[in-house]
């Protein structure tokens, strides 16, 4: 009897394997954006926190049926679909989140302007207030709640203004926010493809095979997703560029575009917004061809 009650004391103490990391994902209207709820021994970390109120709570309902306690939330980047949902969550538990400097400055500089930009859509669905991060995590630094540590790698600007990849190690998982979009499309209306195709294949070289990859958006899977994330930026680059004049795209040039990338990628979510990342990788690889 005692040997069983050791052995089940050690089982409990034991880290979380990654199949057991749940996937919340929103609606598109929410931008089927992913909420990770990675267990601890005991209890539940959040990595990225929803977008509108509405997900928000169907997020919090989904860690309460978990049977677990809250024990902390990570932030990966300064997106409010990624952290618009954090003041909902913390009203289960007050824990400490978790994100680097650079995204707690991005959240901070951007979070009113995005209120003043969405409000207007979603009305009483967009939160009134912002939980900033309030546990910055140094570059290269960790962070361990119960056993499971989170190593922080900070990527630099790239399809946001910041963006932090997240290992857990014993988990043999990395959480890399929007890094990756797997079978949905991504934002690129910000103009820096050239950055996330530097920071691809950074990632490309610290993630091991055999480990599980946890994206922003769409579902998790293996190190695949990397060279698939590529390959579609690369592909949009190039179907932009072989229709860039000199003095930009026309609307007919534009359309070919958008048209061509539905097709390749047939039903996949987000398409709204293919015509913004039209508009935007166009103006960047104007700006790079001036130099």
């Amino acid at each position: 009897m005692r040997l069983l009650f050791a052995l089940l004391t050690l089982a409990s103490a034991l880290p979380a394997s990654a199949v057991e990391v749940t996937r919340f994902m929103s609606s598109e209207q929410g931008f089927a954006v992913n909420s990770w709820l990675v267990p601890t021994t005991r209890g539940i970390v959040v990595i990225d926190t929803q977008f509108t109120v509405t997900e928000a709570d169907k997020l919090v309902k989904t860690v309460i049926q978990t049977g677990r306690p809250l024990k902390a939330i990570v932030i990966t980047h300064p997106h409010p679909d990624h952290y618009n949902g954090t003041c909902q969550l913390l009203k289960l538990a007050h824990v400490p989140v978790y994100a680097t400097q650079a995204t707690i400055d991005g959240i901070r500089a951007t979070a009113e302007a995005k209120r003043t930009q969405w409000k207007p859509t979603y009305g009483s669905d967009y939160p009134d207030t912002t939980c900033v991060p309030d546990h910055a995590v140094p570059i290269g630094g960790s962070v361990r709640v119960e056993g499971v540590e989170f190593q922080f790698h900070d990527y630099g600007p790239g399809e946001a203004l910041g963006e932090s990849i997240i290992f857990a190690p014993a988990l043999h998982a990395v959480f890399v926010g929007d890094l990756i979009y797997n079978h949905v499309h991504p934002w690129l209306a910000e103009g820096r493809t050239a950055q996330w195709l530097a920071q691809l294949d950074r990632l490309a070289t610290e993630v091991s095979a055999g480990w599980t990859v946890y994206p922003g958006h769409g579902p998790s899977g293996d190190v695949t997703l990397i060279d698939a994330q590529r390959k579609y930026i690369a592909g949009f680059r190039e179907a932009t560029q072989a229709r860039l004049g000199p003095s930009g795209l026309t609307p007919d040039s534009t359309k070919t575009i958008v048209d061509g990338i539905r097709a390749q990628y047939p039903a996949w979510p987000l398409e709204m917004l293919i015509p913004l990342n039209v508009e935007a990788v166009a103006k960047e690889l104007s700006e790079e061809g001036a130099h």
